[in-house]
C-alpha cells in the first residue's frame, strides 16, 4: 500500500492517516488527521445528546457519556439558580441596612 502524504480534509495541516488497533487507515474513507475525526466525532455525539432522549439500548460508553453531561446541565442549571438566589438576598439585605441606617 502506498503512504502518499495525503493531507487532512478539514484542516490540511496535518496527514490524514491515522493508526488503529496498530494498523494504519490511509485511504478515501480516512480522510482526516486523528485530532479532526476525533472533534468531528464529538460535535457529532454533542449534537445527538441534545435531540436523542436517554436509551436503554445505548452501549455503556455512550451511556455514560449522555448521563455526564446532563448531570453537567443539571449543574449548570443549579449553579444558576443558586446564583440568582444569592443576588436577591443581598438585595434584602442591602435594603434591611438601608432601612435601619435610615432610622
Amino acid at each position: 500500500m502506498s503512504h502518499e502524504k495525503v493531507m487532512c480534509s478539514l484542516c490540511n495541516v496535518r496527514p490524514a492517516r491515522f493508526s488503529r488497533h496498530g494498523v494504519v487507515k490511509a485511504d478515501a474513507d480516512h480522510n482526516m488527521c486523528l485530532q479532526c475525526f476525533r472533534s468531528v466525532s464529538e460535535k457529532n455525539f454533542q449534537n445527538r445528546l441534545k435531540t436523542e432522549p436517554f436509551d436503554e439500548n445505548m452501549d455503556l460508553r455512550t451511556q455514560i457519556k449522555w448521563l455526564r453531561k446532563r448531570i453537567e446541565k443539571i449543574e449548570d442549571e443549579v449553579f444558576k439558580l443558586r446564583k440568582e438566589q444569592m443576588e436577591r438576598a443581598e438585595k434584602t439585605l442591602m435594603r434591611a441596612i438601608i432601612d435601619w441606617w435610615k432610622r
